[in-house]
């Protein structure tokens, strides 16, 4: 708080904030697909992970990416050892934009087929 210089204006936002959302508004995991969802609950039963370790933006972030690219998601976040992570759901927030932008790069050359496909081919070429 002594970095704060303008207290009353950081509180409003505060308050702002939890008016737009307030806590337990946001989605939960039986929001999620359900393949995602017992990958999750999985976690919280073999206590990897807490069910208060997966903040409501996480979750909501997992059901906007789609069933597929959610799970490729959870499965490299269980692919982690956790013990380590403080933060687990920046951890997970870290995979998703990384998928996202792998998605974005994939399409954009057209597929699957990544740089190191492309310069193989170019090397296979015949003259």
């Amino acid at each position: 708080m002594a970095r704060i210089t303008n207290k009353s204006g950081f509180l409003m936002g505060i308050i702002r904030r939890m008016e737009l959302e307030p806590p337990g508004s946001g989605p939960t995991l039986g929001d999620l697909p359900r393949g995602i969802r017992r990958k999750l609950e999985d976690l919280i039963e073999d206590r990897k992970i807490s069910s208060k370790d997966i903040e409501a933006r996480a979750i909501g972030e997992l059901r906007d990416l789609g069933e597929e690219q959610g799970f490729e998601a959870v499965e490299r976040f269980c692919a982690t050892n956790l013990d380590s992570v403080r933060s687990k759901t920046g951890f997970l927030m870290g995979i998703i934009k990384r998928i996202r932008e792998e998605s974005r790069v994939s399409s954009r050359s057209g597929g699957s087929r990544g740089y190191d496909d492309r310069r193989d081919d170019r090397h296979d070429r015949r003259y």
